[in-house]
C-alpha cells in the first residue's frame, strides 16, 4: 500500500511539473509565430534581403564593408570615408542630432530584431516540448538563407571596432560571447535541410 502511494505521489509530482512546462513552451512558441506574422518582422526581413541582394550584390564578402557604411550613414549621417577610429565618432558625431529618429527603420535595429527572433526559435527547436519536428513544420529553407545573411552581419559587427560598442554607442566593448552566432549556425544547419514550402 505504501509503495503504491509513493508511486502515485511521484507520478503526480512529475505530471504537476510537466504540464506547466509544456504550457510555457507552447506559449513561447505561439508568441514567436505571432511575431513572425507581424508587419515589423516582414519589413525587417525585406530590408535584410534588399541589403544583401542590392547593396552587397549577393556577395557575403561585401557584408562587413557595406554594413559599416549603412550603419554610419543611418545612425550618424556620415560617410564611411570620414571615420578612422572610434575617437572620431566621440569627438565629432556623438550627439542627439546624429541619431536616426526612426531607429526601428535602421538596418542595425532590424538585424538585431531578426537575430533575437531566430535565437529564440533555436531555443524552442532544442526544447523537448517544441522540438525540431514542429519547427520544421512551420519554417522553411528560406529562413536558413536569412539566417546565413544574419550570421555574417553579426560577424561583421563583432569584428569591427567602430560597430561593436556598448548600447550607448560611445565605447568599444570586446566580444565576450559567441552564443547567438552558435545558435544561428545550429538553426541554419537544421532549416537548410527543410523543404522549400511549409508542410501542411
Amino acid at each position: 500500500m505504501i509503495v503504491l502511494q509513493t508511486i502515485f505521489s511521484a507520478i503526480a509530482i512529475i505530471v504537476a511539473w510537466i504540464i506547466p512546462e509544456k504550457i510555457k513552451w507552447n506559449q513561447m512558441y505561439s508568441n514567436l509565430i505571432s511575431e513572425y506574422r507581424s508587419y515589423d518582422f516582414a519589413i525587417a526581413v525585406q530590408r535584410i534581403i534588399e541589403f544583401f541582394v542590392f547593396e552587397c550584390e549577393s556577395d557575403v564578402s561585401k557584408i562587413p564593408e557595406k554594413y559599416r557604411e549603412t550603419f554610419l550613414k543611418e545612425i550618424y549621417g556620415i560617410s564611411n570615408a570620414s571615420i578612422k577610429s572610434i575617437d572620431d565618432i566621440i569627438k565629432n558625431y556623438a550627439s542627439d542630432k546624429c541619431f536616426q529618429k526612426d531607429s526601428d527603420k535602421t538596418l542595425h535595429f532590424q538585424r538585431r530584431l531578426l537575430t533575437q527572433f531566430y535565437w529564440d526559435l533555436d531555443v524552442c527547436l532544442k526544447s523537448i516540448y517544441v522540438g525540431k519536428k514542429r519547427v520544421l513544420k512551420d519554417f522553411t529553407k528560406g529562413e536558413a538563407n536569412i539566417i546565413r545573411i544574419l550570421y555574417f552581419m553579426n560577424e561583421a559587427v563583432d569584428n569591427d571596432e567602430l560597430l561593436y560598442k556598448d548600447l550607448n554607442c560611445f565605447e568599444h566593448v570586446p566580444s565576450k560571447s559567441k552564443g547567438i552566432k552558435n545558435s544561428l549556425c545550429h538553426l541554419y544547419k537544421v532549416l537548410k535541410k527543410s523543404n522549400r514550402f511549409i508542410e501542411e
